[in-house]
């Protein structure tokens, strides 16, 4: 069988997911740090997002790139302008899926729905990102059940307004980003592009 790359990471993420249960149920303890997530963590998901204050500050400076350096533009040493954070925190995704899937381990179709909805990466500005962090949400989402309709509390605590893209990557992303911004067009214009609903 040929698989497509995506598939490929799809199916290898599910594979070891389940992996994850075999090892609670011979050994009863889950295996949740030294990375033990990052495969999972950055293929196992869905389009990106970005928020409307890092959208609108990047077509106001025709400087700012991806990776541009937060301590250029007024932030603190060793961040970036653009900071790529995931709405649900990995830690607390960990815990919400093994509740969810601790009793019926899912099949690919449901992992991947599951995941895709709620492992996603948003592109939020550094001063958004100092706002989470001075609330103490950095890493929790205080929500006792996960949904779509409050997996952007963090968000919504600080304000930030995030917008839902059809892209996979950052990368991809920014590359369009870059061409639309090249090309003088306004940030209300391609913030009604971006928006995949």
């Amino acid at each position: 069988m040929n698989f497509s790359n995506d598939e490929k990471a799809w199916i290898t993420a599910h594979e070891f997911f389940l992996t994850f249960f075999k090892i609670y149920k011979n050994y009863k303890f889950w295996m949740i740090g030294n990375k033990s997530w990052d495969l999972i963590k950055w293929n196992a998901n869905g389009c990106v997002l970005i928020s409307e204050q890092a959208l609108e500050n990047y077509f106001k400076d025709k400087t700012l790139t991806k990776n541009s350096k937060a301590f250029d533009y007024g932030g603190i040493r060793g961040a970036r302008c653009f900071v790529a954070e995931h709405p649900v925190p990995t830690s607390e995704l960990k815990k919400f899926s093994f509740q969810k899937f601790n009793q019926k381990y899912p099949d690919l179709k449901h992992f991947k729905s599951f995941f895709s909805t709620y492992n996603r990466i948003c592109y939020i500005w550094h001063e958004e990102d100092i706002e989470l962090n001075k609330v103490g949400l950095r890493s929790t989402i205080k929500v006792d059940e996960l949904s779509p309709s409050n997996m952007f509390s963090r968000y919504d605590t600080v304000d930030i307004k995030q917008i839902s893209t059809n892209f996979k990557t950052g990368n991809e992303l920014f590359k369009f980003l870059k061409m639309q911004r090249d090309n003088n067009v306004h940030f209300s214009d391609v913030k009604k592009l971006l928006k995949d609903d």
